[in-house]
């Protein structure tokens, strides 16, 4: 998958998301930040995966377990970020959108996850 590829597939999640939740204008910066945090994170694991995968036949397996621990923690890091950039967003919503919210995301593959 290319790049704008990925980015296509994140953004139509977001807006789909952002569609659910019914943001206002008063919201939209919030959205923003939460919805380019999404992207960058994104963007950023897939280009980790990418460049795995040009040396993945010339490492052993010790480092390939390495190498995946390190990707797991740089993710791992980024949904912590995202986590805070969503509860900023969350903390401006309406009831109806907190609900709509917590059923959007029990339902789907959370923005920004790692590619599946």
């Amino acid at each position: 998958m290319t790049p704008d590829q990925r980015s296509q597939i994140v953004e139509a999640d977001l807006l789909e998301l952002r569609n659910q939740l019914a943001i206002t204008p008063a919201q939209q910066p919030q959205w923003e930040a939460f919805g380019k945090m999404t992207l960058d994170n994104a963007t950023q694991l897939h280009e980790r995966f990418r460049e795995r995968s040009l040396n993945f036949s010339r490492v052993n397996a010790a480092d390939n377990m390495a190498e995946y621990a390190t990707i797991s923690e740089m993710h791992a890091v980024q949904l912590r970020r995202l986590a805070v950039s969503f509860q900023t967003l969350y903390a401006t919503l309406s009831p109806d959108q907190k609900v709509r919210a917590d059923n959007a995301l029990r339902d789907r593959r959370t923005p920004g996850a790692a590619p599946g």
